[in-house]
């Protein structure tokens, strides 16, 4: 170790750390871990709090930046269902009230808001479907073999004498490897077989991604 230091000019570091603001461990990340996008996200809230914005307008704005900071943490990691939770608090709170913290009685329930604007709601992502579709789209790279730098490690690391729809998960296999895997038996099983679901189109904007984003 000592002497890979001395030839790149690297510092030894330890889990866990952050890159680009995402948390990175070698282990499942705590609920405490997620707390920078919480704080983001009220943050934003505590912002606007002074604004006298209109539920149209507390409604675009949920759209558009606090899903938008939880859309780019939902593509990267799977995300407990008391962090998801915590977020819609945030947001429900703010759309009824304009603060982070006032629980004003909603006047819809949260689940007809966050359904299709079509089918009567006001089109806010489902975080559940929405982290799943987005790790569908981590899933097709893998089953692809993309060519991406980390695509080929865990090709590598994890399936070295397998392919992607045969491979097993392990105890010791990391937490985003073992969800993308029972997304893989998930939509296997929707599919009825191996073969039907290696041609499913797995991109946010395929069909599957439109599946899920409506919760079905």
């Amino acid at each position: 170790m000592e002497i890979i230091k001395a030839i790149t000019s690297f510092s030894q570091g330890s889990f866990p750390f952050r890159y680009l603001g995402i948390p990175v461990a070698d282990s499942r990340l705590s609920i405490a871990q997620y707390s920078p996008m919480i704080d983001k996200v009220s943050g934003y809230i505590s912002a606007w709090a002074g604004a006298n914005l209109s539920y149209a307008g507390r409604l675009e704005l949920i759209k558009s930046v606090l899903q938008g900071v939880e859309c780019f943490w939902l593509s990267i990691l799977p995300t407990p269902a008391g962090v998801q939770a915590k977020i819609i608090q945030l947001c429900r709170n703010f759309l009824w009230s304009g603060k982070c913290s006032e629980n004003k009685r909603p006047l819809v329930a949260w689940k007809d808001i966050t359904l299709p604007k079509i089918e009567g709601g006001l089109g806010i992502r489902n975080s559940k479907a929405w982290n799943k579709a987005l790790l569908s789209k981590t899933m097709w790279d893998i089953q692809s073999k993309k060519d991406p730098l980390w695509v080929q490690w865990v090709h590598h690391i994890y399936m070295k004498h397998t392919n992607f729809w045969d491979y097993q998960i392990k105890h010791e296999d990391s937490p985003l490897i073992k969800q993308v895997i029972a997304l893989r038996d998930e939509i296997t099983v929707a599919e009825q077989s191996q073969q039907a679901a290696a041609q499913k189109n797995y991109s946010v904007d395929g069909q599957w991604g439109a599946e899920l984003q409506t919760g079905l």
